[in-house]
């Protein structure tokens, strides 16, 4: 199996907002008040706050970066795997006797959910790391809707 174009872009763009989520808060740090929210509930409004400091900040978006870092090259030992028979769970007689296409359909459905769940990961962390600042400076009270519409998705 190889990775099409719509994977790669996937990959790209997780890369992206993984890298704004860390930029926005780095350019905007001088700005920020002493006190940061650090929690927030579900409908976006802030209900913890902490000690403004980079560690605090970025938290966040240096976990993704890192889980990101983890996953891409699980994701290509699976697309590298002689037989993917040998990562699916199952009863292994059962296993065994699937056609070699319906064996390769899995792995794509694997591979593209796992790169679709990342990409999705990035963007609530960029949503969130930009909201964060935004509410720390007071140009917002909240997240907003944003994040329990990405988080539902």
């Amino acid at each position: 199996m190889k990775l099409n174009k719509y994977h790669w872009i996937m990959i790209a763009l997780t890369f992206v907002f993984t890298g704004y989520s860390i930029y926005y808060p780095l350019i905007n740090y001088d700005n920020l008040p002493d006190r940061i929210p650090t929690h927030f509930n579900y409908l976006g409004e802030p209900d913890t706050w902490s000690n403004n400091s980079m560690g605090v900040l970025l938290m966040g978006p240096l976990i993704n970066l890192l889980i990101q870092l983890t996953i891409l090259p699980i994701v290509w030992w699976m697309i590298k795997v002689e037989d993917f028979r040998t990562l699916i769970n199952g009863p292994r007689e059962k296993i065994q006797k699937m056609s070699n296409e319906k064996v390769n359909e899995i792995q794509k459905f694997v591979i593209s959910h796992i790169l679709f769940i990342t990409f999705l990961v990035a963007i609530l962390i960029m949503t969130v790391s930009i909201g964060q600042v935004m509410v720390a400076s007071e140009k917002a009270a909240s997240l907003g809707y944003s994040v329990p519409i990405v988080e539902t998705i």
